[in-house]
């Protein structure tokens, strides 16, 4: 489910090995001797009915955005994983005719791992995840003309032990750039993104080396080229790289720290992913002047509020509501639920929020970690969260809010 996310500006906590144990330890249900009516949950019919409505907004988004959103990105990490099983699930979806228009624009593959002898390793995507992403991008995406842009992780999860050695290394610096280079035109890759934090300076100094290379390579095969954040206040960026990459992505989630102003335990609040981005873009820094490079992130997982160390995924958390209730997913208000026996996520009212605080702050968009801890169904068959996030894309073309007033505006 999570990941241990690395980069050369930050990292943060939140690995596969962690999920897996996680799901081991955990029950299989929340406490059960705590059931509650379905008073909190359910809602009258016609509040159901406008929630249809509202999700059925996707449909516009598809059709149409106007100028000023229509460059906003809403990207989607899928790990090897999971990446079977949401993509086979979708395109049977397609088949049958029970689909959205296509919601994404980007989808990004995790993860490669990189070899000590500068080759991409066996781990951790097979033929098979790229097949069927290619099968996804034309059937889905393709074939209605609407673009996608497939991207692969190069690191992450403890895939990244290569990399102090492959940077030290000239010849196996090529090596890895041009073995990236081979698999992005095998495959139809259009983008890289890598996934790596020195632990040294010296290890740092010779990633630089290495990104400016690779930057520069796989910019000159066509490859776009992001990397990934958790930021802190403070936090130097380096000036250089951050010229060359494409798209940086900001992981607003996993703040555990109780110093925003509100004092909020939920890790990926509004009040403190307002803070990072504030920090981020504060006059003077090189990230103020390019917004437009900088992706939102949004968990699409729970966390245990007194024990942040369990873990859910939104898709279990929306089984087990249903189950301990014997509920109909239309009488429960999914936009606004967003907190159950002490578990607490997005809902499509604070995916809403966290797209409007993009667009005003003037990013170029969000993306989702990660699509395969979604909800996919009949009624929602682009998955409760992914179909939030374009309806509030919608949404805010409609109110004409996509241009930002540079300072993070009122919310």
């Amino acid at each position: 489910m999570l990941r241990r996310k690395e980069t050369i500006f930050g990292s943060a906590t939140k690995t596969r090995r962690e999920e897996e144990s996680m799901q081991t330890k955990q029950t299989k249900s929340f406490n059960r001797s705590s059931k509650s009516k379905l008073t909190s949950l359910r809602t009258f019919s016609m509040l159901g009915i406008w929630l249809g409505l509202l999700f059925a907004a996707t449909n516009a988004v598809a059709e149409k955005l106007d100028d000023s959103n229509d460059n906003f990105a809403i990207a989607a990490y899928l790990p090897d994983y999971r990446a079977i099983g949401y993509l086979e699930q979708q395109l049977q979806l397609k088949s049958q005719g029970v689909s959205r228009p296509p919601i994404l624009s980007d989808l990004i593959l995790f993860s490669l791992q990189p070899h000590s002898k500068g080759f991409l390793g066996g781990c951790c995507l097979q033929q098979e995840h790229y097949s069927l992403a290619q099968k996804f991008q034309e059937q889905i995406y393709t074939d209605s003309g609407t673009p996608l842009t497939l991207w692969v992780t190069v690191g992450g999860s403890g895939r990244s032990d290569a990399f102090p050695q492959i940077c030290r290394d000239e010849k196996l610096r090529k090596r890895v750039i041009q073995s990236v280079i081979n698999l992005c035109n095998k495959h139809s890759i259009q983008g890289v993104d890598l996934d790596y934090t020195p632990r040294s300076v010296t290890d740092r100094d010779q990633y630089v080396v290495f990104l400016q290379e690779a930057i520069q390579q796989w910019h000159d095969a066509g490859l776009k080229v992001s990397m990934t954040i958790i930021f802190h206040p403070g936090m130097p960026l380096l000036t250089q790289i951050y010229n060359q990459v494409d798209r940086l992505h900001l992981m607003a989630y996993d703040m555990f720290s109780r110093d925003a102003s509100t004092n909020d335990p939920y890790h990926a609040s509004l009040a403190k992913t307002k803070e990072m981005l504030e920090a981020l873009l504060q006059p003077g820094r090189i990230t103020e002047q390019t917004r437009g490079k900088v992706l939102l992130g949004i968990p699409a997982y729970a966390r245990h509020l007194e024990k942040p160390g369990l873990v859910k995924t939104f898709g279990e958390i929306y089984d087990i509501i249903l189950q301990e209730n014997d509920a109909d997913e239309r009488s429960v208000d999914w936009y606004n639920l967003s907190a159950w026996n002490s578990f607490e996520w997005e809902s499509g009212q604070r995916i809403r929020d966290k797209v409007h605080l993009a667009t005003t702050f003037g990013l170029g968009g969000v993306f989702f970690w990660e699509i395969g801890q979604d909800k996919v169904s009949e009624l929602f068959p682009g998955g409760v969260l992914l179909e939030a996030a374009a309806a509030a894309v919608n949404h805010e073309t409609a109110a004409g809010d996509g241009a930002s007033n540079g300072n993070g505006g009122e919310l």
